[in-house]
Parts: structure tokens; C-alpha cells; sequence
């Protein structure tokens, strides 16, 4: 599988709006995938803070760029819910000092 790249360095526009197509197809294939959320959340910002810009394209990517954000902060929160248990666990087997008899 191809890597997508996202550099507002290099090239216009036209560039950042097509790598924000790909990640939205990236996503569409693998709504899971934490990258391509992350590089339409990119994307989406630059095209939105771009003063070249239309004022329809900065508004359509400032909505896209909150629910990439959105999403993000949704898995993030996710994978602390899941991490937290293992975590306490582990601190209390850490705890645990087991003496063998003898």
C-alpha cells in the first residue's frame, strides 16, 4: 500500500486539496485508519487558514477539519479507556511481592 505525504511546503493548493481527497478516500476505505484522519485533519486546516482560499472552500474545510478533530479526540479517548485497566493492572503487579518458602 502507497504512503500518502502531506507538506504545505511544497506545491499550491491544488496539491493540499488533493491530498485531502486521498485521505478522505482512505478513510472511506478504512474508516479505523488514525493517519489518514490525522492527515485530512492537516489538510483540512491548511486549506481553511489559506488566504488563497475561496471563502466556500475555507468554510467546507473548517467543517471537515472539526470533525476530523472531533474523531481524533473520539479514538483518543477510546484508547485511554481500553489502556487504563491494563495500566492499574500493572502498577498492582508491580506491587505484588511474592516470597517462595522454603
Amino acid at each position: 500500500m502507497g504512503k500518502l505525504g502531506f507538506n504545505p511546503g511544497q506545491g499550491g493548493t491544488e496539491n493540499i486539496e488533493i491530498a485531502r481527497a486521498h485521505y478522505c478516500l482512505a478513510l472511506k476505505i478504512n474508516p479505523n485508519n488514525i493517519r489518514a484522519l490525522y492527515g485530512l485533519f492537516l489538510c483540512a486546516t491548511n486549506i481553511a487558514i489559506n488566504p488563497k482560499s475561496t471563502p466556500v472552500k475555507r468554510k467546507e474545510a473548517n467543517k471537515l477539519a472539526k470533525w476530523a478533530l472531533k474523531e481524533l479526540n473520539i479514538r483518543y479517548d477510546e484508547k485511554m479507556v481500553e489502556e487504563k485497566p491494563v495500566a492499574a493492572l500493572e502498577v498492582l503487579m508491580n506491587t505484588i511481592h511474592i516470597t517462595t518458602s522454603t
